[in-house]
C-alpha cells in the first residue's frame, strides 16, 4: 500500500469516529430534552431547561451538518428516542408480558401525541391500544393468582 492511500484510509477511520461521537452527542441531548418534555407532562420535569436543550441540540445538529455535509438520516435521529429493546431470553409468558407493557406505553404515547395535537381519532386508537396492553397484563395477573 502507498503512503497515501494510508492517509486516505486513516482521513476516512478519523473522520468516521468523529461522526460517530457526534451522532453519540446528538442522541444525548436528543433522549435529554424527550426525557424532560415527557416529565413537564407529567408535572415532574424541568420546565425552565426545555429552551437550553433545544437550542444545544440545534447547535450540535448544525454543527454536524455543517462538518459533515448533511449527512444526517431521520432514521438516525428517530433511533435515539426509540424504545423497541425487550429483554432477551425471556419464557414465553415473560415475552407475553413484556410485550402487554409495551402496549401500554405505546398506546399512552400515542394518547398524548394525539391529544397534543387534538387528534381525537389517533387519540382513540391510541387508547385502544393501551386498553388491550393492560387486558394482557390483566390475564397474566389473573391466570398467576390462581396458580398460588
Amino acid at each position: 500500500m502507498r503512503d497515501d492511500e494510508i492517509r486516505l484510509i486513516s482521513s476516512q477511520d478519523d473522520r468516521a469516529k468523529r461522526k460517530q461521537h457526534s451522532m453519540r452527542i446528538i442522541e444525548s441531548h436528543l433522549r435529554r430534552l424527550f426525557a424532560n418534555l415527557l416529565r413537564v407532562h407529567r408535572g415532574a420535569g424541568k420546565d425552565y431547561e426545555i429552551f437550553h436543550q433545544l437550542v444545544e441540540l440545534a447547535q450540535e445538529l448544525c454543527a454536524h451538518v455543517n462538518e459533515f455535509d448533511n449527512e444526517l438520516s431521520e432514521f438516525d435521529l428517530a433511533k435515539a428516542i426509540r424504545i423497541d429493546e425487550a429483554p432477551r431470553g425471556l419464557t414465553p409468558e415473560a415475552r407475553r408480558w413484556e410485550n402487554g407493557i409495551e402496549q401500554i406505553m405505546n398506546g399512552a404515547a400515542q394518547m398524548i401525541a394525539s391529544r397534543l395535537l387534538g387528534q381525537n381519532s389517533s387519540e382513540s386508537a391510541g387508547s385502544r391500544e393501551m386498553f388491550n396492553g393492560l387486558s394482557v397484563i390483566e390475564q397474566i395477573r389473573g391466570k398467576n393468582r390462581q396458580g398460588f
